[in-house]
């Protein structure tokens, strides 16, 4: 009874308790577990980042409850939108992370496209009968195209890519560029 309870507690402490899937930590503990893989045996490892679009604008017309619904049908989207090695978490607020191992940038591309229509999807009931769906932005990091030297560099490149997605009008994908730097540029 005690392992029992000991592996709940541990599940509860990496768990997003309103969206079931992976918290901040729990999300950054998978990270450095695949970075550290795909750089160890030289797989792929791709991050996508979302950012539910204009999502103050659901709380404001709705309410935190239905904007909590929304937030809960945005990472039930995702979640059920990728294999079961992927990992899905909230990194705070209306952002999420998915982690794709041996995934390369050009099928992380179509899976991030996938997602963000799974996104659009997906419709919220308020109590008064009226359904709110949203958008999402995606910024799409892969390891190999832009050489990360720590899996918080690789999500900095997800979330550049995401805010620059964002600045394009919302409700779309960028993927990550590389910066040359004097690692990058050697021969």
């Amino acid at each position: 009874e005690l392992h029992a309870a000991n592996q709940r507690l541990r599940a509860l402490a990496r768990t997003d308790e309103l969206c079931d899937v992976r918290n901040r930590r729990g999300l950054r503990s998978a990270l450095t577990r695949e970075f550290r893989r795909a750089e160890r045996y030289g797989g792929a490892l791709t991050v996508l980042a979302f950012d539910v679009d204009r999502f103050k604008q659901v709380n404001d017309a709705w309410g935190h409850a239905v904007g909590d619904s929304v937030l809960h049908a945005v990472a039930q989207a995702l979640k059920h939108g990728v294999r079961e090695v992927d990992v899905v978490g909230r990194v705070g607020g209306e952002e999420f992370v998915v982690l794709a191992p041996e995934t390369p940038a050009r099928d992380a591309i179509a899976v991030a496209e996938r997602l963000r229509r799974a996104v659009a999807e997906r419709a919220v009931t308020t109590p008064h009968g009226t359904e709110v769906s949203v958008t999402a932005s995606c910024g799409v990091a892969a390891l190999s195209d832009v050489h990360a030297r720590s899996p918080e560099e690789l999500l900095g490149f997800a979330d550049a890519a995401l805010y620059r997605a964002k600045a394009l009008c919302r409700d779309r994908t960028h993927v990550a560029e590389l910066v040359p730097t004097a690692r990058s540029s050697r021969p």
